[in-house]
């Protein structure tokens, strides 16, 4: 600063500073003994004139008084700070004549309350800026005769050297008022003191130091013993916090059984047993000595890489009813083996961690998931090294090959023998194999999620269909695949599933029992966001080699992420349509390179041409492209309603800042097949939210649809990945919440479902009960969209958001004449037409075969009574179809209820009256 700013004649002073103002404040709030004064509320760097009355009080009181001493650094900065809330009750009192608030500087010994109480009697005061002539005021307290120099800099002006310099000294005089206790504030006076002891030249700081470590250690061996260096202690490792540790210590419920070689402690299981303390049972794990074994029990923090987390042990070796561990060689730490099990139900255990030092200093830490593809147990290996001469943190976790290692585990988990590969292309379709839809899968998927529609129940002859969340049993593989490449560098643990959607395509229908379908994958997007990088999936499922859904799934890897050569994202856009109503709007599409017509003397006058096109970008950073690719179609409609295509986009451009085609498009053009929002929604549900309740345990989903993800199911990996527990999948929550959109709004029938949406925006676990909201708030192309809200009952926070699209009910419009039957009706073109005649007779074979009776009976003969008698091997097939009939209600919480149009009809009944 003397060199830059206080070397300058003074009239050049201030616009120095002015120029390196954001520099000069960061330096002062990040080094210096005095910082910067202005900060709002929200923790913004500001301008003095930019905060309010109430802000400038209470920055007053954090910078001026020592809190954790109970105490002001000066007694003048007392008044200092009651001078300027005198102001503010000037600026803010109502009646004339009041007293003041604050009667005496002594109110001011506990600052905060009596500062929290004045303000309170004047709420204006936190909202109103500081004017101009309070600013001055301001500036002029803090520079006032006989009040001793502040502890910040309040502005950037002449006055600035003051502020700056004055008492540039305070903080070596008392070091606990410096600002966050940061040592690297301060300054080490070369005092007389200090000075008899520099009698070098030139002398490296490392012999300084040295110097001072060296007599230090000399001067405690001498003090404490002796000078005998053989009389003191050998520790492994310094640092930590201090552990008590007492190898006989007993908690209630907890049994010890110590052999020569082995010792193991079992919780009890009873739910009335009383846990141990976490600090107390990782201390008896730990050991009395200071060993590996010990730090890795102990220490608040791990290091991972070029940063610190807190140590995931503690979360993972949380003591739990019925947990078992067994400490082999507990004395021999070269020898220490640590295993842990867990019982999921009585007086069944299972492995969940095993614990070994590796050579010397290696730790080997495997957690093991039980329930997998493989149908055996797969572990986890993390792997980590004892650094016991870095005492504050000496468990450093192995970095190389990490991800790898878990997305190696997660495949294992997920697909079983199957051939990882690691290095494929991010670009290149991912095939998830082929597989057939049986009616047993069905069952046991809708059983999972709490489906009950009639839809998905098998009875014979009857064709079972698949509810559309099924398509991920189908497609699990395919929409997985793609996030192990090497390339998308992330740690699986920390994925979270963001959204899943479908959509039918048009004139598909419904999966059902005894489909042949296929997978496949690509990936449509991987772009570095703030919260992560974002991989968006997009599967297709394909029947008889037709496409029949889509399926798009959203993945983030939780972290901060740069390596953007390796982010794309490949984009559907916005259909849009372009009226050419000039000579000049012509002229200017022609122009365009991209714009390729097929037929050169094509007139475009007047036209509306129509754009569907597909981009590909690559990203350069957060707000550039490296390179972009824009093609598709141009349509135009003719007067005959046919479509044809008249043109292609072809754009191509490396490294820009946007997309051309699509921002011309966005100018002159309009999109079309958007939405139509009304102004008021219907709620479907009625008054009362329908109700779900998560089940309270994940395994039956995971099994039926092949997700083994263990931060489901397993409370060890849900901990070390720092889960409140074992979170319900999200796409059980999707597959639950959209059963209710089947019933409530397509009235159960699942084909009228043409896409569904869901964004999983909270956690769900087990047992959480959670209301569902439905509404209907707008049409697309015909079809009604339907707005999802999905909430948890006792925190009211949002778990699901989503959105339906739902056709139409068919509409049937019959005409029977003038609204009059008479006997025989149509039996006269029956007699005269063979059409027509065909036509009866197909009804009459049809209501013969299945029902027992002909129409054309029923309209000649008008029968008063019809038994239908069901004798013989035909007869009990029309009795089993009249058993089959079936009509369903709607129950008050949503669910489904199929009940027998013909109660009296059973497999005892020989015959049925029509009356």
């Amino acid at each position: 600063m003397d060199q830059k700013i206080f070397s300058l004649p003074k009239e050049k002073r201030v616009p120095e500073l002015k120029k390196n103002r954001a520099y000069i404040i960061k330096k002062l709030n990040d080094d210096f003994q005095k910082v910067w004064f202005g900060r709002n509320k929200a923790g913004e760097t500001v301008d003095l004139e930019d905060m309010t009355y109430g802000e400038v009080v209470r920055r007053l009181v954090d910078l001026l008084y020592v809190k954790h001493e109970s105490r002001w650094i000066d007694k003048s900065y007392t008044k200092l700070t009651g001078d300027f809330i005198y102001r503010v009750e000037e600026r803010f009192t109502k009646g004339k004549g009041s007293p003041s608030l604050l009667q005496s500087y002594s109110e001011l010994n506990d600052p905060y309350p009596a500062v929290e109480k004045i303000l309170a009697s004047y709420p204006e005061a936190e909202t109103q800026l500081i004017n101009a002539q309070d600013v001055q005021f301001f500036l002029l307290l803090c520079q006032r005769r006989g009040q001793k120099p502040t502890t910040f800099v309040p502005v950037l002006d002449e006055n600035f050297e003051f502020f700056f310099k004055k008492d540039s000294l305070w903080q070596s005089e008392d070091l606990e008022a410096v600002i966050d206790q940061d040592v690297g504030r301060t300054c080490i006076l070369q005092g007389p003191t200090a000075v008899k002891y520099s009698k070098i030249v030139d002398e490296p700081i490392k012999d300084i130091l040295d110097g001072v470590h060296d007599a230090h250690i000399e001067g405690l061996t001498k003090d404490i013993y002796n000078g005998d260096e053989s009389a003191i202690p050998v520790t492994e490792y310094f640092g930590g916090k201090l552990v008590e540790s007492d190898a006989e210590a007993e908690f209630e419920g907890l049994i010890v059984n110590q052999e020569a070689e082995k010792t193991t402690y079992r919780l009890s299981s009873s739910p009335s047993a009383t846990l141990p303390s976490l600090d107390a049972w990782l201390s008896l794990l730990a050991g009395s000595k200071r060993s590996w074994r010990h730090a890795l029990f102990t220490s608040e923090i791990f290091v991972q890489g070029q940063k610190f987390q807190t140590n995931p042990m503690k979360r993972i070796f949380t003591p739990v009813r019925g947990l078992f561990v067994e400490v082999l060689y507990p004395n021999n730490p070269a020898k220490t083996v640590i295993t842990v099990k867990e019982q999921p139900r009585p007086n069944h255990y299972v492995q969940v961690i095993t614990v070994k030092l590796v050579g010397t200093i290696g730790i080997s830490v495997k957690i093991t998931k039980d329930t997998t593809a493989l149908g055996k147990p797969v572990d986890l290996e993390l792997r980590f090294r004892y650094h016991p001469e870095a005492g504050y943190a000496p468990i450093h976790e192995v970095m190389e090959d990490r991800n790898d290692r878990i997305k190696e585990f997660y495949w294992r988990a997920w697909f079983g023998n199957e051939k990882l590969d690691l290095d494929a292309s991010v670009t290149g379709e991912f095939d998830g194999g082929s597989a057939t839809v049986t009616g047993e899968a069905i069952n046991d998927f809708v059983h999972a999620v709490g489906n009950k529609g009639e839809a998905f129940v098998s009875r014979p002859g009857k064709e079972v269909y698949a509810p559309m969340d099924f398509a991920i049993v189908v497609g699990w593989k395919a929409i997985t695949k793609p996030i192990f490449p090497r390339t998308i560098d992330g740690d699986l643990l920390k994925l979270v599933h963001l959204s899943n959607g479908f959509r039918m395509l048009p004139g598909a229908e419904p999966l059902k029992e005894g489909d042949e379908v296929s997978t496949t994958a690509q990936i449509n997007a991987v772009i570095n966001q703030d919260s992560g990088k974002m991989v968006e999936v997009m599967g297709t499922i394909t029947r008889e080699g037709k496409a029949v859904m889509e399926v798009t799934s959203q993945f983030l890897y939780r972290g901060a992420y740069t390596d953007f050569e390796n982010t794309f994202q490949r984009k559907t856009e916005v259909p849009m349509q372009l009226h050419l109503a000039s000579s000049k709007d012509v002229a200017v599409l022609r122009s365009k390179e991209w714009f390729n017509v097929e037929e050169a003397d094509i007139d475009l006058l007047g036209q509306t041409l129509t754009f569907r096109l597909q981009s590909y970008y690559r990203f350069k950073n957060k707000t550039a492209f490296s390179s972009v690719e824009t093609r598709g179609q141009v349509l135009l409609e003719l007067p005959t309603k046919e479509i044809i295509q008249i043109a292609t986009v072809d754009y191509e451009a490396g490294a820009s800042h946007g997309n051309p085609v699509i921002d011309y498009l966005q100018r002159h053009g309009s999109s079309i097949e958007q939405p139509i929002n009304f102004e008021n929604a219907i709620p479907l549900n009625g008054k009362a939210p329908l109700q779900l309740r998560a089940p309270a345990s994940n395994e039956t989903y995971a099994r039926v649809s092949g997700d083994f993800n263990p931060i489901h199911v397993s409370r060890v990996f849900a901990s070390y990945a720092n889960l409140p527990g074992t979170i319900t999948h999200g796409m059980y929550s999707s597959a639950a919440v959209r059963s209710l959109v089947e019933t409530w709004a397509a009235e159960n029938h699942i084909g009228r479902v043409r896409s569904f949406h869901a964004s999983l925006v909270g956690m769900v676990l087990p047992n959480d009960d959670i209301e569902v909201r439905l509404q209907h708030v707008g049409m697309v192309a015909g079809r009604k969209i339907i707005k999802v809200e999905a909430s948890n009952k006792a925190t009211e926070e949002k778990v699901l958001l989503g959105e339906a699209e739902v056709e139409q009910p068919v509409s049937s419009y019959v005409f029977t004449g003038q609204g009059s039957q008479e006997q025989g009706m149509g039996m006269e073109l029956y007699a005269s037409s063979p059409v027509a005649k065909e036509v009866w007779d197909r009804a009459d074979k049809h209501f013969m075969d299945t029902y027992g009776f002909a129409i054309t009976n029923i309209v000649k003969n008008n029968p008063k009574e019809l038994t239908i008698h069901f004798g013989g091997p035909r007869g009990k097939a029309i009795r089993q179809n009249y058993m089959a009939m079936t009509f369903e209600t709607v129950g008050s919480d949503g669910t489904t209820k199929s009940e027998k149009i013909f109660k009296e009809v059973d497999e005892n009944t020989t015959s049925y009256t029509y009356r």
